[in-house]
C-alpha cells in the first residue's frame, strides 16, 4: 500500500464479541505515517516514529439519528477514530475534508461507501493538525447498502492531506457477523445521549459577552427594503449577558441531543467543515428542548420549563405537526444560569453592535456581511449553508448574524408598544420570530432590523436554525 518511504508496520487488536445487542468491535491500529511533503526530512523522520491511527469502535447506527429522510436501502455505519500523537515529536497534518472508506467483500470487490457526517473534536477543520504530545478524536458515519454483507469484509479508512499526503489505515478484517447496532440511547459519536462529554473540545461552543445599554431597535422610515413592522423605538437592556460566538452548528446540536436533523449533511463548500456548519431543519421546540439539555450537559439551572417539569426527557415527542397548548405554554426562569433564545431585543441589540446602519457593516450589504441569496441565483451563498464563522464579525465578535441561516428568538410575534426596558414579546401569539436571514434570503431580509414573523413554532425548515444565550455569571 506505501511506497518504500512511506512503509509502515501495522498491529491490530480486535477485542471479541461481549454481548448481542451492544456488543463491540474494538479494533486498534498502530501505523507509521507516510511522509508530508511539506515537511522537512528531519521532521517526517520524527512524525514516521510516532504517528498512530486507531479505529476505537466500529458500529452500525440508526438512520433516523443521522438523517432526516435516511435511504432504507442502507445501513449506517459509524467509525470512533482517535489520531494519536502523543508520543511523536512531530506534527500531523492532513485534511478532514476528505475522509474514505473502502469497503472490500470477501470475493475481493471493492466498494467505496458515502461518507455521510463526520467530526472531529480537535483542533478545527477542515486542514487538521495533531501536535506533537497531542491526539483528536472523532468519528466518521458511512452509507453502506444492506445487501452486502459485512461479515469478513475488509474495511481501510484514509484522510487525504496536501498533494497526495494520506494518514491511511491497513486494511482490517472484520469478525463475522455484522457491527453491533447502537440502541436508541446512542448518538452516532457512541456516547450515551444525555451523558457529559467535554464540550469545552467543540470549538463552535463559544459565548462572548454582550453588555447592558440601550439602543434604537427597529429602522427608520427612509431605510432601504423596510417593512411596517419595524417601527423605530428606544429599548434598554439592563443586564448584561453572554451569547453564542456563532449559531449553533451541526457538530454541537448532535452532541446534545444525539442527532443531526439538518438537509445540508454533505457537499460543503470547498475548504469548509461540515460539522461546522449551521444545523438547521429544526424548530422553535427543538430549540428550547436543545436549550435545556445543554445546561443538564453542563450541570447549569435550565430555563425553560414544560408541563411542571425542566427536564426534556419528561415532556414527551416533540410537536412537529401542529402546535402543542402545552409546550406554547411553556414558562422561563429568566434569572436561571441555563442557555436558553434570545429576546427579540436581545438578538437585534447584539447583532447592530452600536451600530444604526441597516447592517453591521454599513448601509448596504456586502460579500464580507453574510451569506445570502434567493431564488433567482443571485447572493454569495451557492444555495447552501456554510461554516460558521467565514465572514466578517460585528464589534462584539459574534459571527454570521446576517444570512447563513434565520434564528429562532423566544418572542411571540407582536406589534411593537414604544420605549421599553428588557421587553420580552407579546404573551401570546400564533408565530415566534426568526432573525438574521438565511442562505436563501434576498440582501435586504438580511437586515438588522427585518423581523420574521410567519412561522409556527413547531415548523422545521432548512433555512432555519437559532443561537442560544445565558446571563453573564
Amino acid at each position: 500500500m506505501f511506497g518504500s518511504k512511506g512503509a509502515s508496520k501495522i498491529s491490530a487488536a480486535i477485542c471479541n464479541f461481549r454481548g448481542q445487542s451492544m456488543q463491540r468491535i474494538s479494533l486498534i491500529i498502530f501505523m507509521f505515517i507516510r511522509a508530508v511533503s511539506v515537511l522537512s526530512a528531519e521532521q517526517t523522520a520524527k512524525i514516521q516514529t510516532g504517528g498512530q491511527f486507531k479505529v476505537m469502535e466500529v458500529k452500525e447506527v440508526a438512520s433516523e439519528s443521522i438523517l432526516t429522510r435516511p435511504d432504507a436501502d442502507m445501513r449506517y455505519i459509524a467509525f470512533d477514530i482517535v489520531i494519536d500523537n502523543t508520543k511523536g515529536a512531530g506534527e500531523i497534518r492532513f485534511n478532514a475534508a476528505f475522509f474514505s472508506v473502502v469497503v472490500r467483500d470477501t470475493e475481493g470487490r471493492t466498494y467505496s461507501p458515502e461518507v455521510t457526517s463526520y467530526a472531529l473534536a480537535k483542533p478545527a477543520m477542515p486542514s487538521a493538525a495533531v501536535e506533537a504530545g497531542e491526539f483528536m478524536r472523532g468519528w466518521i458515519t458511512v452509507a453502506i447498502p444492506k445487501n452486502i454483507s459485512l461479515a469478513g469484509c475488509r474495511i481501510r479508512l484514509d484522510a487525504r492531506g496536501r498533494q497526495d499526503d494520506r494518514i491511511t489505515s491497513e486494511w482490517i478484517t472484520l469478525p463475522g457477523g455484522n457491527p453491533p447496532a447502537v440502541n436508541a440511547g446512542v448518538g452516532t459519536s457512541g456516547a450515551p445521549r444525555g451523558s457529559s462529554q467535554p464540550l469545552k473540545d467543540i470549538a463552535s461552543h463559544v459565548m462572548v459577552p454582550i453588555p447592558a445599554g440601550r439602543f434604537l431597535m427597529g429602522s427608520p422610515a427612509t431605510e432601504t427594503g423596510r417593512f411596517n413592522n419595524e417601527t423605530q423605538h428606544s429599548v434598554t437592556i439592563t443586564k448584561s449577558f453572554l451569547m453564542g460566538k456563532y449559531a449553533v452548528t451541526q457538530e454541537l446540536y448532535e452532541k446534545v441531543v444525539g442527532r443531526n436533523p439538518s438537509r445540508f449533511i454533505s457537499s460543503p463548500a470547498y475548504g469548509e467543515a461540515q460539522a461546522k456548519r449551521p444545523v438547521e431543519q429544526v424548530s422553535w421546540y427543538d430549540a428550547i428542548v436543545f436549550c435545556n439539555k445543554l445546561s443538564i450537559l453542563e450541570g447549569l439551572s435550565p430555563v425553560y420549563r414544560v408541563n411542571g417539569s425542566t427536564d426534556p426527557a419528561s415532556w414527551g415527542a416533540v410537536p412537529t405537526d401542529n402546535r402543542n397548548a402545552t409546550w406554547d405554554a411553556v414558562t422561563v426562569n429568566w434569572d436561571a444560569n441555563g442557555y436558553r433564545l434570545p429576546t427579540e431585543a436581545e438578538w437585534e441589540y447584539a447583532c447592530r453592535a452600536g451600530t444604526t446602519t441597516a447592517y453591521h457593516t454599513g448601509a448596504s450589504i456586502s460579500d464580507n456581511t453574510g451569506w445570502y441569496g434567493a431564488w433567482d441565483g443571485s447572493g454569495n451563498s451557492d444555495s447552501k449553508t456554510h461554516e460558521v464563522g467565514k465572514k466578517t464579525p460585528n464589534a462584539w465578535g459574534l459571527y454570521d448574524m446576517h444570512g447563513n441561516v434565520w434564528e429562532w428568538v423566544w418572542d411571540w410575534y407582536g406589534e411593537y408598544t414604544g420605549t421599553a426596558t428588557d421587553p420580552r414579546g407579546s404573551h401570546t401569539g400564533s408565530s415566534r420570530v426568526d432573525r438574521g436571514g438565511s442562505w436563501n434570503a434576498y440582501a435586504q431580509n438580511l437586515r438588522s432590523a427585518l423581523r420574521l414573523d410567519t412561522y409556527y413554532p413547531y415548523v422545521r425548515n432548512f433555512s432555519f436554525g437559532f443561537r442560544v444565550v445565558r446571563v453573564s455569571p
